[in-house]
């Protein structure tokens, strides 16, 4: 249930947390299977994202390319999502990841 919440077909999560961020789509692909891995599912997202802090002294970019890598893991349990995200012009032409692990456990479950 929270997968279809999040990212079902009707969902409209993405688009909206996107929006309130300032990003601007261009690329995301289908959610597919993924093989030999612990996840079930994953995708890319391919964006803008407004840059907002300033970087030491030197002068950066007002917008950065940014590409996400997003894996998630259906279970019985619970949903997993894992995104790693790439800066590509931050800091200055250079580019950093950061890599964000979410786990919900399912309805009516406690948290371990």
């Amino acid at each position: 249930q929270v997968y279809e919440r999040l990212f079902g077909p009707e969902s409209r999560f993405e688009e909206r947390f996107r929006s309130s961020r300032g990003e601007k789509v261009s690329t995301v692909t289908p959610w597919e299977r993924a093989e030999g891995t612990r996840f079930t599912h994953r995708r890319r997202l391919c964006y803008t994202s407004p840059v907002t802090k300033q970087v030491g002294p030197f002068q950066v970019a007002k917008v950065t390319r940014v590409e996400e890598n997003q894996e998630c893991r259906l279970s019985d349990g619970f949903f997993g999502l894992k995104s790693t995200i790439r800066f590509l012009d931050i800091p200055l032409g250079d580019s950093f990841s950061v890599t964000t692990r979410w786990y919900l456990p399912a309805e009516g479950d406690a948290a371990s």
